[in-house]
């Protein structure tokens, strides 16, 4: 992974990488940790949340939380709402993109809305 990280008063505000194809984009100090994630370090896709999505034994890759989404890049938003979503009230994304043996290039998209 190649990371540049932005920085403002030494902190890290965010960190941009790439790899291949693959774009990583974290928020503070989280790049390692996403990283780590992605070899089995914190379990994030044992969570019902991230299980939805899976199929054919595979991770999405992309998963987007719309509520994570706005809190990390719109913060001021979430806070003048002052309100949390709650688990069962999550909007989520998550696409995966394969090649068939016919070279026809497939994007599966799935959405979760909220329940109820």
């Amino acid at each position: 992974w190649s990371l540049t990280p932005l920085t403002s008063n030494g902190e890290t505000i965010f960190t941009v990488g790439y790899q291949n194809e693959r774009l990583l984009v974290a928020s503070g100090s989280s790049a390692q940790a996403a990283l780590d994630a992605e070899q089995g370090d914190n379990r994030l896709v044992n969570l019902a949340a991230w299980q939805q999505f899976a199929g054919d034994n595979s991770s999405p890759n992309l998963y987007v939380d719309a509520f994570v989404f706005y809190n990390t890049f719109f913060p001021l938003e979430m806070l003048n709402g002052g309100f949390v979503v709650g688990e069962n009230n999550r909007q989520r994304l998550a696409a995966s993109a394969h090649t068939d043996d016919n070279g026809l290039y497939h994007l599966d998209l799935t959405v979760t809305l909220p329940q109820g």
